[in-house]
């Protein structure tokens, strides 16, 4: 995937795009073209001269009922082409209503509201350095949106319909959906940006211009769409079944947070972990390795051969800043939005599916020394090194960043392996158990039991890298067996 990494300041009036220093605040947008000719606001049609921020609306007139949305698209002009930055971490639409001003949630772009009036919307990016050049009115009322001006379509009768109902949750298998209007007109041909699919269940929507669904989690799936802010008058479900025949064991992926205490930026990362859906907040686990700045140390960071475990990390992956995430020691992405975060786990499920399932039989502390007895079974057959790490939830510390002043998901501990696999390494057999103990010692007493939970790991080789093939977690004192698909 292409990215482009972009740090936008103003700085006499011009915008500069530049590179960041290893402690310097970052953020990453995927580069993708801006909506096409499709239907919408007709201003979506138009390039953005390079180095200007525009915003754009699928409806300028939408009803006082709290459910009615207008959606709003962020485009940075780049020398190569629109690029969308939506999503950003750090763009926020902001709008005013008599004379009141109010800022949205960063990366929010749905709008809707109870209140008639006129709402006039600007977006900022950069944490408020940027404005967008242009300003869009939002009118609040009694009659369902408009499309920026152009008579609407027919919206008696849009419907949705799949070419297949059931679907294999290898994440590949696909339900392609196709929407029509009352005069029977295939939207998906000449208004596919103008369409979204929301998962009814959730209220999850699909990625733009989506054109299928696919899925890794058995499940039922229900999908209505919407066109210009109209829903269709009916739904279709899809069944994802057979999970567990491309992976036996539940996988969580594992999710490396690489942040400090004095990072301006990380709230926003740890809004975006956050904010995940229950479902995949399940199939990850989020370790923060915290790292020291040059101007300023970080309490919860853990000294290293490199200077700290978060500069470690960094390092190792070829990171330019906080905050980032490294995914299953395979790749290091500053992703922020949920929904994107949400799509790499995604696509670890799809592209590395665990070969193993890790059980944590017992953990037990007894003043400073803890004792983890934990096992690894295969599914199919190959390599692995167990290893551990503790984390740390809870702590306050009021002159960091946080914006509540707690830190978790804390890395306090870990075996030597955390990265790469270590003497322990054990061959298997398909259905063959290795079984090993740990044992800590001098481990701060300070900290509660309530306070640490214990994660214990299984790396492997894929396509010759060391990879986290999967982990399972529990409360200190606890265990865990085997999960199953």
């Amino acid at each position: 995937m292409k990215y482009l990494k972009l740090i936008v300041a103003i700085c006499l009036g011009v915008v500069v795009v530049a590179c960041q220093g290893p402690n310097d605040p970052y953020f990453i947008i995927e580069e993708k073209p801006a909506p096409d000719n499709g239907g919408g606001n007709e201003q979506e049609y138009e390039p953005v001269p390079a180095g200007e921020i525009r915003l754009f609306s699928d409806k300028t007139t939408i009803a006082a009922d709290g459910t009615d949305k207008v959606t709003f698209t962020v485009i940075y002009g780049s020398e190569s082409g629109n690029v969308d930055i939506s999503d950003a971490g750090t763009t926020r639409l902001i709008y005013t209503l008599d004379g009141v001003e109010t800022k949205m949630e960063y990366a929010d772009m749905e709008f809707s509201s109870t209140t008639e009036g006129e709402y006039t919307f600007k977006a900022t990016a950069y944490r408020g350095g940027v404005i967008t050049s242009n300003q869009i009115v939002i009118t609040v009322g009694d009659n369902k949106g408009d499309d920026g001006g152009e008579t609407p379509a027919p919206t008696d009768g849009y419907t949705i319909s799949v070419d297949k109902t059931t679907i294999e949750a290898d994440g590949v298998d696909t339900a392609n959906f196709t929407v029509l209007d009352a005069n029977g007109v295939n939207l998906m041909e000449t208004s596919l940006s103008s369409i979204y699919f929301i998962d009814v269940n959730t209220g999850e929507r699909l990625e733009r211009k989506s054109e299928g669904f696919s899925s890794v989690l058995n499940g039922e799936y229900t999908f209505k769409a919407t066109y210009r802010g109209e829903e269709t008058v009916n739904s279709v479900t899809i069944k994802v079944q057979n999970r567990a025949k491309y992976e036996q064991y539940k996988q969580r992926v594992a999710i490396y947070q690489l942040t400090g205490t004095w990072c301006t930026y990380c709230p926003q990362m740890v809004a975006g972990l956050e904010g995940m859906v229950d479902t995949w907040r399940e199939h990850s686990l989020v370790m923060a390795a915290h790292a020291g700045s040059a101007s300023e140390d970080d309490p919860f960071a853990i000294s290293t051969a490199g200077g700290d475990l978060g500069t470690l990390f960094l390092s190792a992956f070829g990171g330019q800043g906080y905050p980032s995430c490294v995914y299953d020691l395979v790749e290091l992405s500053g992703e922020r939005s949920p929904s994107k975060i949400q799509k790499i786990i995604e696509g670890y499920l799809r592209d590395y599916p665990a070969t193993c399932g890790v059980k944590i039989a017992s953990t037990r502390r007894e003043g400073k020394t803890i004792t983890i007895d934990a096992a690894v079974t295969s599914s199919t057959g190959g390599s692995y090194d167990l290893g551990y790490v503790i984390l740390l939830d809870n702590q306050s510390y009021s002159q960091g960043t946080s914006l509540d002043g707690k830190y978790h998901d804390i890395i306090c501990a870990f075996s030597s392996n955390l990265m790469a696999m270590g003497d322990g390494k054990v061959s298997l057999k398909q259905g063959e158990e290795h079984t090993k103990t740990f044992t800590i010692e001098n481990f701060p007493e300070v900290y509660k039991d309530s306070d640490l939970r214990v994660v214990v790991f299984a790396l492997s080789s894929k396509g010759g890298r060391v990879i986290n093939d999967n982990l399972t977690v529990c409360p200190m004192g606890g265990s865990q067996d085997y999960e199953l698909n």
